[in-house]
């Protein structure tokens, strides 16, 4: 496979990637937005406490800060705040239907983060193979430029030098 044909290939994947990815309205991110604004829209109906409208807002700074700096770890702490979540449930007494419904809400949320970090994880190696390709086809381009150089180089005396003539 010429390393053009693999750049091409790659760029390909990578703009599939981004399109997966979406954006507030669309995509990875947009379904976690929806989901957002469904568990945010269930506490409000349901007069849930503050404590649940905190926890959904630290999954959303969660969301941010792995989409600004690719941070995986955040992943695992959403993991781990979704077990705070659940256990502070118990210990609050909350009824079972919604126990069940914030649960399955959460759970949504959290499948789609895991969604999205594997595709920021693709996109980061797929953006490393692009620029490894593009190194090749830089260093074949230099080496074609250097060979071809060479081969004028002792054929100076052969060529001319004729300007271009003006045109009426």
């Amino acid at each position: 496979q010429s390393k053009a044909t693999l750049f091409n290939s790659e760029f390909q994947e990578l703009v599939k990637i981004i399109i997966a990815q979406g954006n507030n309205d669309s995509g990875l991110k947009g379904e976690l937005n929806s989901i957002f604004k469904e568990l945010t829209n269930y506490i409000e109906a349901n007069g849930l406490s503050d404590f649940y409208k905190i926890q959904i807002l630290n999954y959303e700074s969660r969301k941010k800060d792995l989409i600004i700096n690719t941070d995986y770890s955040n992943l695992d702490n959403l993991n781990q705040d979704i077990l705070n979540l659940k256990t502070r449930m118990e210990v609050r007494k909350l009824d079972e239907k919604r126990k069940t419904e914030i649960t399955n809400l959460v759970t949504k949320y959290q499948t789609s983060f895991a969604n999205l970090v594997e595709n920021i994880k693709k996109e980061k190696s797929t953006n490393i193979k692009i620029k490894n390709a593009i190194t090749e086809i830089n260093k074949i381009t230099q080496s074609y430029t250097l060979t071809s150089y060479n081969k004028l180089e002792g054929h100076k005396d052969c060529l001319l030098y004729t300007s271009p003539s003006p045109r009426d």
